[in-house]
C-alpha cells in the first residue's frame, strides 16, 4: 500500500479564510469575556440574597442557550449525514449541490464511498452527542430549579 502524498495547501484564500475564522472566534471570546464575568458576578451576588432566583436564572442559561447550541450541532450532523449518504450513492464526495467549507478536495469512486461512510459514522455520533447534551442540559436546569438546599 503506497503512502498518501500530503502536500501543504498553497492557496492564499484557503489560509486567509481559516485565519479570519480563528480571528473572529478569538475576537468574540475576548469581547464576551467582560460581560459574562459581570453577569456571573451579579448571579453570585443574587445567590447570596435570593438563592432560588439565582438558580432559576442559571437554569434558564442551561435551558435556552444550551439547547440552541445543541440544536445547531445536531442540525450540522443531520446535514452532514444527508450529504454523506448522497455522496455514497453517487460515488462523488462532496456531492453536487451540497454546502461544504472552502476548497474541499474532491474524491471519486471507492475513495468517495470510504470518506462518505466515515462521515456518516461521525455525523451519527454528532447527532447522538447533541441529543445527549440537550438532554443533560435540560436535566441540569430541572435539578437547579428543584433544589431547595441553601
Amino acid at each position: 500500500m503506497a503512502g498518501t502524498d500530503l502536500q501543504l495547501v498553497r492557496n492564499r484564500r484557503y489560509w486567509l479564510t481559516r485565519l479570519l475564522v480563528i480571528a473572529g472566534a478569538l475576537a468574540c471570546g475576548i469581547a464576551l469575556q467582560a460581560p459574562v464575568t459581570r453577569y456571573l458576578e451579579s448571579l453570585q451576588a443574587l445567590a447570596a440574597t435570593d438563592p432560588a432566583q439565582a438558580r432559576a436564572e442559571l437554569a434558564a442559561i442551561f435551558r435556552f442557550p444550551m439547547l440552541g447550541l445543541f440544536a445547531a450541532t445536531g442540525a450540522l450532523g443531520v446535514h452532514l449525514f444527508a450529504a454523506s449518504r448522497r455522496a455514497r450513492q453517487l460515488g462523488i464526495f462532496p456531492p453536487p449541490g451540497r454546502l461544504f467549507a472552502g476548497s474541499t478536495r474532491r474524491f471519486e469512486g471507492d475513495a468517495a464511498r470510504r470518506v462518505a461512510r466515515f462521515l456518516i459514522a461521525i455525523s451519527a455520533v454528532l447527532v447522538v452527542a447533541s441529543l445527549a447534551g440537550a438532554f443533560v442540559s435540560w436535566q441540569i436546569a430541572e435539578q437547579l430549579i428543584a433544589c431547595r438546599a441553601r
